[in-house]
C-alpha cells in the first residue's frame, strides 16, 4: 500500500511540474535564430522580402556596393502599437496585418523566416562644453498619437572621452539589450494572457520570433557592422582594420561585443539587422539624448 504525501510536498511536486512544464513551452518558443553578419544582416526597404515578397525579393539584382537610398520618412511604412509599446514594420500583407495585435505580421504565416519586424531608431548627442564635453545616447522604440513615449525608450548620459561614434555604438548596445531583457519578456506576458495562455503559445510558438532593425543614421556603426569578417586583418601595430573600406577603429573590440549581444538575442529567437538612414529618422532618439544633457 503506498504512503500518503504528505500536503506540503504535495504542494511543491506541482509547483516543479508548472515549472517544468513552463520551461518546456519556453524551450519551444525560444528557437535559435540565424546571427547575421557581413551583408546579410544590412536592410534594405527595397530588397527586403518581408515587404515586397520572395518571388519579387528573388528577382532583384542586387548591387552589394551600392545600396539603394531609404525612402523619405514619410514613406516609410511603420505601425507604433500602444499595447506593445513598439514600433512595427508594415510589410507585404498590409498595414492591417501589421496592426494586429500581437501578431504585427509583414509575411504571411507560412513565410519561410520570421514573419514580422521590430523598428528600433538610435542616435548619439555631443555637447561641448567649458569645463568638459557630455555625450549621451537615445534609444527610441516609439511614441502613441498623443505623443507618450514608449516605456522601453532610453535615454542615458555616458562617461568622459566622449567621441558621437561611441555614443552611438554604445546605443547599439542598450537597444539589443532592451529587446532581450524587457520587450521579449513584456511579449511573452502578453500571450500568456490571451484566452488559451500556455496552450496559445504552443500552437504559435513562431509568433513570439522577430526581426529586429536597428535604424541608425551612422554610416560609421552600419558599415562596421555588416563588414565581413574575412575582410579583416591587423597592420604592423596588431590594430585592425578592413581591407575592403579600409576602416579603422579606435575601439575595434567593440564589434566582438555586438556579436556576443546579437548571439543572445538569436537565442530567444532573435534576428538582427541594421538600416542606414538619413538623419531626419532619428530626431526622436536625438531628441531622447539631448534631453538628459
Amino acid at each position: 500500500m503506498s504512503t500518503p504525501q504528505d500536503p506540503e510536498e504535495l504542494v511543491n511536486n506541482k509547483a516543479v511540474l508548472a515549472d517544468a512544464q513552463e520551461q518546456n513551452v519556453a524551450d519551444k518558443i525560444d528557437q535559435v535564430a540565424t546571427v547575421l553578419k557581413g551583408s546579410s544582416a544590412r536592410f534594405v526597404l527595397q530588397w527586403d522580402e518581408q515587404v515586397i515578397g520572395t518571388v519579387n525579393a528573388a528577382k532583384i539584382d542586387k548591387d552589394f556596393d551600392s545600396f539603394p537610398k531609404p525612402p523619405i520618412l514619410s514613406e516609410f511604412p511603420t505601425h507604433y502599437c500602444s499595447i506593445c509599446e513598439v514600433t512595427w514594420l508594415v510589410g507585404e500583407m498590409g498595414e492591417e496585418a501589421a496592426r494586429d495585435h500581437p501578431y504585427h505580421r509583414t509575411s504571411p504565416p507560412d513565410h519561410a523566416g520570421t514573419p514580422r519586424s521590430l523598428l528600433v531608431f538610435i542616435d548619439g548627442a555631443l555637447r561641448f562644453g567649458v569645463e568638459s564635453d557630455e555625450i549621451a545616447l537615445g534609444v527610441f522604440f516609439g511614441k502613441d498619437s498623443t505623443g507618450r513615449g514608449s516605456k522601453f525608450n532610453v535615454a542615458e548620459r555616458l562617461a568622459k572621452n566622449p567621441t558621437t561614434p561611441k555614443a552611438e555604438i554604445e546605443a547599439a548596445f542598450h537597444a539589443i539589450q532592451q529587446v532581450r531583457d524587457k520587450v521579449l519578456s513584456d511579449r511573452w506576458d502578453i500571450f500568456q494572457n490571451l484566452e488559451g495562455g500556455q496552450d496559445l503559445l504552443k500552437d504559435f510558438s513562431r509568433d513570439k520570433h522577430l526581426r529586429l532593425i536597428i535604424v541608425s543614421d551612422s554610416k560609421y556603426l552600419v558599415d562596421a557592422a555588416c563588414e565581413d569578417d574575412n575582410y579583416w586583418t591587423k597592420d604592423d601595430e596588431g590594430k585592425p582594420y578592413n581591407t575592403i573600406s579600409g576602416n579603422r577603429y579606435e575601439t575595434p573590440d567593440w564589434r566582438e561585443r555586438l556579436w556576443v549581444e546579437v548571439e543572445s538575442l538569436a537565442k530567444h529567437g532573435v534576428e538582427v539587422f541594421y538600416y542606414h538612414v538619413s538623419p531626419d529618422y532619428v530626431n526622436d532618439a536625438y531628441g531622447l539624448a539631448r534631453s538628459c544633457m
